[in-house]
């Protein structure tokens, strides 16, 4: 049974969470909780491209369906 999701504020839009979340989602794909970035979805797409990271971005309405 995996755990309940967590969730990822984006913090300081001028900060480094986004790169934060993107390293996390990376190393806990497959052994940690599912979690949902509460971010623009775009920009984390743009971001994870710009930085060469293989993570899938994709806007839901609620944890639920993260």
């Amino acid at each position: 049974m995996r755990s309940r999701p967590l969730a990822l504020t984006m913090g300081d839009p001028a900060g480094i969470g986004g790169e934060i979340t993107l390293a996390a989602w990376s190393a806990l794909r497959a052994r940690g909780p599912a979690f949902v970035a509460i971010d623009d979805p775009d920009r984390l797409a743009a971001l994870a491209h710009r930085l060469g990271r293989d993570v899938p971005v994709r806007a839901v309405g609620s944890a639920a369906e993260g």
